[in-house]
Order: C-alpha cells, then structure tokens, then sequence
C-alpha cells in the first residue's frame, strides 16, 4: 500500500513543519502541502541543501532540532497544526529524545498531530511519554516502497 496522505484536512494558510532524516517521500506521497508552506529542519547540511534544492519555495534550515523552537519563532510561529517527524527516536539517547519530543509537542496546536515515520513496527515513543503530554499514538499507514518499509504513527491529544 502506498503511504497515506495525513489524517485531516489540510489548512492550506499554514504551515507544515518537518523534524528530518530523509523524509522526503513523505511529502512526495502525500503530495497536498503547498511548497510554501513547509518548514524543513535536517542536521546534515548537504541533505538540507538537496531539500532547498528540490522544494524551492519550501523554507529549509540546516539546524538540530532542538533548536526547532527558536527557528519557527524567528518565522512568527509561534505553534504549528502538523509536525512530520522522521528522526531516529528509538536509537536517540533518552535525554536527546525528551528534549526533542518536548519541542515537538511544545510547538504542536492542541488540535494538531505529529506523524511519526519509522522503520519499526512499534510507535517510537513510549506511552510513559505520551502519557506525560497527554497524547496518543495510532498506526496510520505504511509504505512497502522504502527498504526497510516505513510506518507512519500519528500523535495526537488523547481526549
């Protein structure tokens, strides 16, 4: 099955912000995000640099993610309705994760969602985690085209 567009209708005056390691194919697959409107954040300069190169309207820093906050605020951003997030969380250094995740969910609208995508079949983050924010995590799709296949986790508030 090819990978699933996200799970709500797209506000076509915001912005859609990516935490990357390749997440390329997200975009291309779901295709509905105006270039505009993306906000890519990849570590590798030269990855980044390809990224600028292949979304030219897209906006796209060469940063870590923590600093994600300070770089949205910069844009005047000060929240964001969907965050796609394809960083390596299950091999992260607990502390790295947490300050990540709390960015993440620090930076979320509280009617957004995070997707998750990852080469696991298990969400990356724990419901410990989740718990602690109030959120929840659902298997939303997957892709076969990537080796390994990627899944995709959409966070969002547990009600």
């Amino acid at each position: 099955p090819d990978m699933p567009s996200p799970d709500f209708e797209y506000p076509y005056n915001e912005e859609v912000f990516g935490l990357l390691q390749g997440a390329g194919m997200f975009y291309e697959e779901g295709g509905e995000v105006p270039e505009d409107k993306l906000i890519l954040i990849e570590k590798n300069e030269d990855f980044a640099d390809y990224l600028s190169h292949k979304y030219r309207n897209a906006n796209v820093f060469a940063e870590d993610a923590s600093n994600a906050k300070k770089l949205l605020q910069a844009q005047g951003i000060c929240e964001v309705r969907h965050i796609v997030c394809s960083l390596p969380l299950l091999i992260m250094q607990q502390e790295q994760q947490l300050s990540i995740l709390d960015v993440i969910f620090k930076l979320l609208h509280p009617q957004g969602c995070v997707s998750i995508v990852t080469y696991f079949v298990r969400c990356p983050i724990s419901k410990k985690v989740l718990d602690q924010y109030n959120k929840s995590s659902e298997l939303f799709g997957f892709t076969i085209k990537n080796i390994p296949p990627a899944y995709v986790y959409q966070i969002k508030s547990s009600h």
